[in-house]
């Protein structure tokens, strides 16, 4: 009889590990700045800073519609061109609407035709 050898085959053998969990990472000084950044977000939001710019935009709207006051538009027309007006300036931007649209005059046509204003 012949002799049989029998060879051995090394075979690589990928060992799935366990990923960790995402909470087994979390360390308290992890959480507490968690928990800081969720407070400041919450106290930013309760104490109405878009509330803030909202009423800013109202003051200069009431403010064009008043500068306005001796033109001939009826007074649905000129709170259209005003809004309009206040939506296209910046919120950086400290000047009036009626300064604003003499150094922009595009935008001062577009909101015109928007509004209706002739």
């Amino acid at each position: 009889m012949e002799s049989l050898t029998v060879k051995r085959v090394k075979r690589k053998v990928k060992v799935k590990t366990k990923r960790p969990s995402v909470f087994s990472q979390i360390t308290p000084y992890s959480m507490k700045n968690l928990l800081t950044s969720c407070l400041v977000a919450i106290t930013a939001v309760a104490h109405g800073y878009p509330g803030h710019a909202q009423s800013e935009d109202a003051q200069y709207v009431r403010k064009c519609v008043q500068d306005s006051e001796g033109m001939a538009a009826s007074q649905e027309v000129k709170l259209m061109y005003c809004t309009c007006m206040v939506g296209k300036m910046s919120a950086t931007e400290t000047r009036s609407v009626t300064v604003w649209e003499q150094a922009n005059v595009a935008e001062a046509r577009e909101c015109a035709q928007l509004s209706g204003w002739k």
